[in-house]
């Protein structure tokens, strides 16, 4: 009728009264979506008091108080039953209520009280369901969130389904690959599925549940292995952000129209965050189980720890042993290497003598790592050997290969080892601390001057041989052992020029030979020969030469 009212088949009236609420609240829309206004141009009535007429717009004007009027009804029968008199009364226990759609202002505002009641009913009522919602998604979340493997999952979306009412079948399929590699947590399937998967948990009405069924996945669930009867069946993802863990089917009666309501939604993301949980409780355990396997070995080398040294002699104890540790005394530059620092320097040493112990590592020759700079190897002790002939000959293996390596590698620095040997008596952690504290004694009291000399030596042969690297005068001293001060008056007085002037003096050697030889721009060239700043080297170079960088190719082109 509203349809007709606004193409002009039918005659527009003042007013129209409605049977019933839902029509009045229909014909509104429909006249309004016509182009005509309510209730300036047509007025609307309903009947029955419905909450819902408070909540359209405009709100329509009905007739309240069905419920009291039955119950004026019920009781005159029920007294003329009983033989009672009735008396004539005027409630009849309807009452109107005045909204917009009738355009009754005056009597709406009359009315504005026994509104706001209902106002105040609905918001209370709207609250306890929402307050409702919020505790039953906090249970069965939390249900859901406290388990420590799938089993405990699968029991608590068992007991937490209930709250998915009108279902028949619920079943939760997940695929053979779910848990995903223990090794490689970041790895994880983000779509499709596998060929096979596992039927988790099975619920049919009037059926106890059923878990771990495992089944070819073109089947969708187990129950379609079977002959049955057409079944309408949703399928919705068990996901956990990207990670695609499986699905869940579900059905419903006949009789119940499905919608994929907010609480099933839900239901399946807490779900799929216990699977998430169980995931992380696996990764877990795997690391733990990796630190208590590796407890016995240096996570960083692979060899064997102090502890581990301690358990293999003490498992050892009816045999005779030598055992040999060795120390980085300090680090030597390789003429013609890469560059790199020497924090570097001190990494790449470790890592090879590491890697020369480890092809050195066997099951009669063990390695071990005891901190960062030391290391041990311990050795059956030969009768016709002493344990100091067999000391040198593994030194002498230990060098040889990490020359070989350090050629392969290209590594700038290679280490000098300071080694002491002696045989294990009981094997005991003090016996074997004694021995390395007075391995740590001797090494300082080796460092000679003549040692200092000779270290001095390379550090002049380097610096000229490549003055670009990042100098550091603190940290060249530190690894000589020595103070920054008596480096500096160490180095002028066996050179006769200073460690920085000599650094300039080489670099500005450099830099000549670069600009005579070469079409490198100015601020290549001051990166090459070791400034941070093309400004910094053109001041030095002009301060030393008498001319700039550019004047200086200038003229030797010329």
């Amino acid at each position: 009728m509203g349809q007709e009212i606004t193409s002009g088949k039918r005659e527009k009236p003042d007013a129209v009264v409605c049977a019933n609420d839902i029509m009045a609240m229909n014909l509104c829309d429909a006249l309004m979506q016509g182009g005509l206004s309510v209730p300036h141009d047509i007025r609307v009535t309903g009947y029955d008091g419905h909450i819902s007429v408070m909540a359209h717009f405009p709100s329509v004007t009905t007739i309240g108080g069905q419920n009291r009027s039955l119950g004026i009804l019920a009781a005159k029968k029920l007294l003329l039953v009983l033989g009672e008199k009735l008396t004539d009364t005027s409630d009849a226990g309807l009452k109107m209520i005045y909204q917009e759609s009738c355009g009754c202002v005056d009597q709406a505002e009359d009315d504005r009280s026994s509104r706001l009641k209902v106002q105040q009913f609905v918001r209370n009522e709207l609250e306890k369901t929402e307050t409702h919602e919020m505790l039953t998604t906090t249970n069965y979340i939390a249900k859901m969130s406290d388990i420590q493997n799938l089993d405990d999952l699968i029991e608590a979306a068992d007991q937490t389904a209930h709250i998915l009412t009108g279902f028949q079948t619920l079943d939760i399929c997940l695929c053979e690959d779910w848990t995903g590699d223990v090794q490689k947590p970041e790895e994880y399937r983000s779509e499709g599925y596998t060929a096979q998967s596992e039927l988790v948990l099975s619920k049919r009405i009037s059926l106890p549940s059923q878990s771990h069924v495992n089944f070819f996945t073109e089947y969708l669930i187990p129950a379609l292995m079977i002959p049955h009867k057409p079944m309408m069946l949703y399928v919705l993802p068990v996901h956990y952000i990207l990670r695609n863990y499986g699905y869940c089917v579900i059905s419903f009666a006949e009789n119940v129209r499905f919608r994929i309501a907010p609480t099933l939604v839900s239901w399946l993301d807490a779900f799929a965050n216990g699977l998430r949980a169980v995931q992380k409780k696996m990764y877990a355990d795997y690391l733990l189980d990796i630190v208590e396997r590796s407890s016995l070995r240096d996570i960083m080398t692979g060899l064997l720890s102090w502890k581990g040294l301690l358990q293999y002699l003490h498992e050892n104890a009816e045999k005779e042993y030598g055992i040999l540790f060795l120390t980085i005394r300090r680090l030597l530059s390789v003429q013609g290497s890469k560059n790199a620092s020497p924090l570097d320097g001190i990494l790449q040493c470790e890592l090879l003598l590491a890697g020369a112990l480890r092809l050195l590592d066997n099951k009669e020759m063990i390695a071990v790592r005891i901190n960062e700079k030391t290391f041990a190897v311990v050795f059956p002790l030969k009768q016709k050997e002493t344990s100091d002939v067999q000391t040198e000959q593994i030194v002498t293996k230990i060098e040889v290969m990490m020359k070989k390596m350090q050629e392969t590698t290209a590594y700038a620095y290679v280490p000098e080892l300071f080694h002491q040997s002696s045989i294990v008596e009981t094997g005991t952690e003090e016996e074997l601390s004694d021995k390395l504290h007075s391995l740590e004694a001797s090494a300082k009291a080796t460092d000679t001057s003549k040692t200092i000399e000779l270290s001095l030596k390379k550090l002049h042969k380097e610096l000229h041989h490549d003055p670009g690297l990042d100098w550091n005068q603190t940290v060249m001293a530190e690894h000589m052992n020595i103070s920054v001060s008596y480096l500096q008056k160490l180095y002028k007085k066996q050179f006769g020029i200073s460690f920085m002037e000599d650094l300039v003096q080489s670099r500005l050697e450099k830099a000549v030979m670069l600009l005579t030889t070469t079409d490198l721009q100015i601020g290549e060239i001051a990166e090459q020969c070791g400034y941070h700043h093309a400004t910094h080297f053109m001041r030095q170079f002009k301060a030393k030469m008498g001319v700039t960088p550019s004047e200086y190719r200038s003229r030797q082109n010329g």
